[in-house]
């Protein structure tokens, strides 16, 4: 198979992904810093509909999910407040925006070989936000955000669209993912070449995931195996 793209997914295949136990204890602080009750917060914060909702756009700024999820539990923060909890939610995604070892390596060696470089994830505001600040921003030919577009995994009009930026065909693309939001599926179904990525230190995480426990594709536990995925 000769391939003219490779696109990857963001959170678990480019940057580590969100773990539970971090991610939560922002939450509880991004409660607090908005008055709210933190447990409570989680719950709705996780729930699907807001899941969802911060995936697609329906909330424009962090802020506004956090004033939503207030509002769901009748807690109304100042604006001061409202910051201070959207300050909260930033730093945790712009500190969590750091490639893995090798990564901007394995994307400059793809881009020297001619290939088209796509991003594709499932990501809020403050990942658009932070994005350019990152030392992957310039290496990708097209990089798609769901919240952007309205459009999330594995909805087959994303894939679709993904193509499209990059001016390729679906079966001339490589999709490396995680596993999370059935996008290997996705990526399968909508005629790419679909790669689960499994880094070691988060097997248990992505290991739970139905859809990785299911898979018979092809598998790796680092970007550095992709170009060998292409010859």
């Amino acid at each position: 198979m000769t391939y003219d793209a490779v696109i990857f997914d963001l959170w678990g295949t480019l940057v580590d992904g969100l773990q539970e136990k971090p991610y939560h204890d922002s939450l509880r602080r991004t409660a607090r810093a908005a008055g709210a009750p933190p447990e409570e917060f989680i719950r709705i914060w996780c729930s699907d509909e807001i899941q969802s909702g911060r995936f697609v756009g329906t909330f424009a700024t962090q802020a506004d999910c956090i004033r939503h999820v207030c509002e769901v539990l009748g807690v109304a923060p100042t604006d001061e407040a409202l910051q201070r909890a959207a300050d909260v939610r930033a730093e945790f995604t712009r500190s969590g925006l750091v490639p893995r070892p090798g990564t901007v390596e394995v994307l400059r060696s793809l881009r020297a070989r001619g290939l088209k470089l796509g991003l594709m994830t499932a990501s809020s505001p403050n990942s658009v936000r932070f994005w350019p600040r990152t030392p992957l921003a310039g290496l990708f030919d097209a990089a798609l955000f769901s919240c952007d577009v309205g459009l999330t995994k594995p909805d087959p009009r994303f894939y679709d669209l993904a193509c499209r930026r990059l001016g390729v065909s679906p079966g001339r693309c490589l999709y490396v993912g995680d596993g999370a939001g059935n996008e290997l599926t996705g990526a399968a179904e909508a005629g790419m070449t679909a790669v689960l990525i499994c880094a070691p230190h988060e097997r248990d995480i992505v290991m739970a995931r139905a859809e990785v426990r299911n898979w018979r594709g092809a598998k790796i536990t680092s970007l550095t195996e992709v170009p060998a995925l292409l010859d």
